[in-house]
Order: structure tokens, then C-alpha cells, then sequence
């Protein structure tokens, strides 16, 4: 039987390889050059995590999880939960020049995955419900049942990806517009909320 993975070094690993993909993205990184980024071999890495997909089903899921956590600490930062400061919080977050490379990533993934869903089933099982999840901390002061805040949530998602992908297309240039199109969303979850609270 052979020697099993060092935990601790695959961990390590796991840090440098979901930095490069922030870096450089998904797509530009065969195991190879991966490998030779990291000062190690393609074995090594097959050693550690079985395969390439693993690879970087575990990246992603790594990302994932520090995306989700940071987002939820700022949401939870605030003296009252405001679906408006979902929102702030989730594009300050999409938005940082710092996240185009993962941004770049998240979406070389999401695509890859439509074709090897069995590869990365933990990508598809969380890439919404992360943020649905994240809405419903609004839930109590925003005053819509559950339905009509994944409703609102689905608009936002779709929008702010939608942006994502702005940015990544025109760089720099596409931020006035993006600016303006946040406040249309925060628009709408107040104009929820008042209807809501009229109601």
C-alpha cells in the first residue's frame, strides 16, 4: 500500500493553487504548467489530489468558502441587515480590481462544469444557493416571505453576474455604468420593502 497524502502539505498546496487561479485563471493553467508555477511535478500533485479535476473542484470549493465567508462577515458587520447592504457588500466584493482573476475563474469553472457536472457537483450544488442564502439575512427587515425574497435575490444574482462579466469585458471603462445599475438595485429592494411594509 502506498504512503497516504500529507495532509498538511496538500493544504499548502491547495493555498498556492488557489492563489495561481486568482492570478492567471482556470482555463490558462494545464496540470503541467500549474505544476511548473508551483515548483513542483504533475505527479505530485495527482499524488495528493487523484486528479486534475479534483484538483480543482477542491480549489474552487476553497474559494468558494472564502467568498462566502468574507461576504457574510461584512453583511453581519452591520448594527441591521439591509438587503441594500447585501448588495453593496456582495458587488465591493465582485467588483475589487484584486477578485478579476477569480472573477475570470469563477466563470471558466461554471462553464466547465455544465459539461463535467460530475466533476464539480459541489461548484453547482452552491453557486446560487451561496447567495440565497446570504439574502435571507435580510429577511426580517426587508419584510418579504421567503418566496418572494429568493425572487428578489435570483433579479439581483443575475444582474450582479451579469456585471461581473461587464467589467471583464471592458475593464475599467464599464464602472459609471455598473455604479448607476447598483443603485437601480437598491432601488428595487426599497421600493420592495415599501410596498412589503405597506402591505
Amino acid at each position: 500500500m502506498g504512503r497516504p497524502p500529507n495532509l498538511e502539505r496538500k493544504d499548502e498546496l491547495l493555498d498556492a493553487v488557489v492563489d495561481e487561479l486568482q492570478r492567471s485563471g482556470f482555463i490558462a493553467n494545464s496540470l503541467r504548467s500549474l505544476a511548473h508555477k508551483l515548483g513542483v511535478t504533475p505527479n505530485a500533485l495527482l499524488y495528493h489530489f487523484g486528479s486534475k479535476a479534483a484538483l480543482y473542484s477542491d480549489a474552487f470549493s476553497l474559494m468558494r468558502s472564502r467568498e462566502v465567508k468574507r461576504l457574510t462577515d461584512s453583511i453581519l458587520s452591520k448594527p441591521v441587515i439591509d438587503f441594500e447592504q447585501v448588495i453593496d457588500s456582495a458587488w465591493s466584493e465582485f467588483s475589487n480590481p484584486r477578485m478579476r482573476g477569480s472573477t475570470l475563474s469563477f466563470f471558466e469553472v461554471w462553464v466547465t462544469s455544465f459539461r463535467e457536472p460530475e466533476n464539480y457537483r459541489e461548484f453547482l450544488d452552491h453557486v446560487v444557493s451561496d447567495w440565497i442564502s446570504m439574502a435571507m439575512l435580510a429577511k426580517e427587515n426587508l419584510g418579504l416571505d421567503d418566496l418572494e425574497l429568493q425572487g428578489l435575490a435570483t433579479v439581483v444574482l443575475g444582474a450582479l453576474r451579469g456585471m461581473m462579466l461587464d467589467l471583464l469585458t471592458c475593464g475599467d471603462e464599464a464602472i459609471p455604468r455598473t455604479d448607476v445599475a447598483i443603485q437601480h438595485l437598491k432601488l428595487l429592494a426599497r421600493t420592495l420593502k415599501r410596498t412589503a411594509n405597506d402591505d
